[in-house]
């Protein structure tokens, strides 16, 4: 087969196999042992003989599938989460991990802050007091009106 830097493509051994993928010795073995495709099957003394062509093929096709798995499981558990939490696909937070989650928390909490520092926000308790003081007086008012009123 031709080499794409040219030249017919040479066997490789494990050694030379290993140090094209940036893996160990045993890492070749263990995807040996998964599939991946051997020219000369090596033992007693006779090394094993790969072609890279053929090897990096079946590399980028279990990456692929790994990927497609590991994307399946990930849309499952979103699924699962927001069956939990009782949110439709279409809320915003749906898609979203914790992190996420925790990172839009943390600038509304930013916001939040400024817009108080600013007065555009005020703070449950002082509304609370406010129309306790405000209920209060008309309540006085009313008591102090003449009978005719009731």
């Amino acid at each position: 087969m031709a080499d794409p830097v040219g030249g017919d493509e040479p066997l490789l051994n494990r050694a030379h196999l290993a140090s094209c993928f940036n893996v160990s010795e045993n890492t070749i073995d263990k995807w040996r042992i998964k599939g991946m495709p051997v020219e000369v099957e090596g033992g007693n003394g006779v090394a094993y003989g790969f072609q890279f062509s053929a090897c990096k093929a079946w590399h980028d096709e279990t990456r692929a599938a790994e990927a497609a798995e590991k994307r399946a499981a990930d849309d499952f558990v979103a699924q699962q989460r927001m069956a939990f939490l009782g949110v439709e696909k279409e809320d915003q937070k749906a898609g979203q991990s914790p992190a996420q989650m925790r990172e839009l928390a943390q600038a509304e909490l930013v916001w939040m802050q400024a817009a108080e520092r600013r007065g555009s926000l005020v703070q449950v308790d002082e509304i609370v007091d406010l129309l306790d003081a405000v209920f209060t007086e008309m309540r006085v008012g009313l008591d102090n009106q003449p009978d005719w009123l009731a």
